[in-house]
């Protein structure tokens, strides 16, 4: 037996605050969509739980074994600083490049 985190999908607003709190990647979900988590990759580390403005997130007990292990926890978490880094220079390309549109577009 092992705890996670749970969310209580009848109160939640969708604010993504425990996916941006998370540092598993353990929440699925969408600003202003219902969130889940995945239960495979949360660890219970309750950071979520105090975010949450609605108070929809709380920890069970499942019956998987607890499994999760140092080497995970760190994977789960390098993997997601990896994903906002790509994000941010994704991000950073996309302005660059409608910059360079727009200073094109003067110059014409």
């Amino acid at each position: 037996m092992r705890k996670v985190a749970i969310i209580n999908e009848e109160y939640c607003v969708g604010c993504t605050l425990c996916i941006d709190k998370c540092p598993f990647d353990s929440i699925i979900g969408s600003e202003n969509l219902i969130h889940r988590v995945n239960y495979n990759e949360c660890p219970g580390c309750k950071l979520c739980i105090n975010v949450c403005p609605t108070d929809c997130i709380s920890l069970i007990e499942i019956e998987k074994g607890n499994e999760y292990s140092k080497e995970k926890i760190k994977f789960n978490f390098n993997r997601k600083k990896a994903r906002l880094v790509n994000i941010s220079m994704n991000q950073a390309k996309s302005i660059n490049y409608q910059i360079e549109n727009l200073i094109a577009s003067q110059n014409d």
